[in-house]
């Protein structure tokens, strides 16, 4: 299963902002076993850096989190295409259409954001961090057998 974790839940995780963490953390913990296959559009894995940089202000312990992140996350590259296709979406935000249109190309079944209202015109259906922990948690049941 493929999924696309937008900035918010990214942040989530990594600053540890309660209430959210958890439900973030265990997204992460899906692609760090391989149930999921996680995935980061570069300019969210842009903004990511930049706010880290900020928070942790320091250049060696930044690249070790995302050196991290990176060991579990892909970085979806977004192409021409997928700029163009986002003017003529129906999604308001320009942003949001360009993610929509990067997931769409590259078959992610999830975008896993806080802003799932942003999303509602896409065609990749966006879920929140606690619902994707359920279908995830079906899914490994069902890959088991179970």
């Amino acid at each position: 299963m493929k999924v696309l974790i937008d900035t918010n839940i990214a942040m989530d995780f990594m600053s540890d902002r309660i209430p959210f963490s958890d439900d973030a953390e265990k997204v992460f913990t899906f692609c760090c076993s391989g149930l999921v296959e996680g995935y980061m559009t570069v300019n969210a894995f842009f903004d990511l850096h930049y706010i880290l940089n900020k928070h942790l202000r320091d250049k060696n312990q930044l690249k070790s989190v995302l050196s991290f992140w990176l060991k579990f996350v892909e970085i979806l590259d977004t192409t021409s295409s997928d700029c163009r296709l986002a003017f003529e979406s129906s999604i308001p935000d320009y942003e949001d259409a360009v993610i929509s249109e990067a997931a769409h190309r590259c078959g992610i079944e999830y975008i896993i954001t806080r802003n799932i209202n942003d999303f509602r015109k896409s065609q990749v259906p966006a879920v929140s961090s606690a619902d994707f922990v359920k279908i995830a948690m079906k899914y490994k049941l069902e890959s088991e057998g179970l």
